[in-house]
């Protein structure tokens, strides 16, 4: 069969983190580490539609080929990424992301919503642990 005539549109929200959930993705890395993310999903043939880290886990929504099982892209992500950024923040075997990753299939009206999200995913925490931190010492 041709794959002329397959019509694929698997968007996908991937969440993974790091082991043990240990904060290792300071703001100053952030950008490095989503270009270098968007860099290896690119290569595989996806489309980016965001990609965000904050703290000790990373969002990716992407547009899967149908060519590729999300299972071997996200071991080839996380393999690379990890190997890249072992180096570039000298944390060397420190690093490594946990085993798994949730993973979500999203529907093309929900995108712009989740872009949204994922984009301002630093700022969503932030304002997260500010009402926790609040709540707290309301409490005392």
């Amino acid at each position: 069969m041709s794959n002329s005539h397959v019509y694929n549109c698997l968007n996908i929200h991937f969440v993974f983190g790091t082991k043990h959930h240990h904060h290792l993705l300071p703001a100053d890395h952030r950008d490095a580490l989503n270009s270098k993310i968007e860099e290896i999903c690119q290569k595989e043939g996806c489309r980016v539609w965001a990609v965000n880290n904050y703290k000790n886990h990373v969002h990716l929504l992407l547009n899967v080929p149908g060519r590729l099982a999300p299972a071997g892209l996200m071991r080839v992500v996380k393999a690379n990424s990890s190997r890249w950024y072992r180096e570039y923040s000298g944390l060397g075997n420190k690093f490594s992301w946990q085993t798994g990753y949730s993973m979500f299939a999203v529907e093309k009206e929900r995108l712009p919503q989740l872009k949204s999200y994922i984009n301002n995913n630093p700022e969503i925490h932030k304002a997260r642990e500010r009402r926790r931190r609040e709540r707290a010492e309301n409490k005392r």
